[in-house]
């Protein structure tokens, strides 16, 4: 029997982690930009709970309005949505490219977290729209 190839054996979460945005996009581009994005309803459990947006909210409306060329809509829907988008993006190629899932210095992981967290809080005074 012949050998399983190093990378499926080694790395399936690289496997599952690009089937899954590949998945995200293919689902996005299939929704209507302009007259679909308001009217989703709203599944988010603690928007619906506390009635204030989670780290989260807003970042499928933004991913999808993305990969439909909205940009502007894209980053009202989640500031950090288009970036966070492109970051999992270069990830996942990079960890192609490597043969290996590649991660960034765990001190960026930390500053991208104190960004990330800074901003939901921002969303939750109301700081930000």
């Amino acid at each position: 029997m012949p050998p399983a190839s190093p990378s499926s054996t080694r790395h399936p979460e690289l496997r599952f982690g690009l089937a899954a945005l590949l998945g995200a996009a293919v689902l996005a581009c299939m929704v209507i930009p302009q007259q679909v994005w308001t009217g989703l309803p709203d599944l988010c459990l603690f928007h619906r709970c506390f009635g204030l947006p989670c780290p989260t909210c807003g970042l499928t409306r933004s991913w999808g309005a993305l990969l439909h060329g909205e940009a502007g809509m894209a980053f009202r829907f989640h500031l950090l949505g288009p970036w966070l988008l492109l970051a999992l993006t270069g990830v996942l190629g990079l960890s192609l490219l490597k043969g290996r899932l590649w991660l960034p210095a765990r001190g960026w992981i930390w500053c991208l977290a104190l960004v990330w967290t800074s901003y939901a809080v921002a969303r939750m005074a109301g700081w930000i729209p």
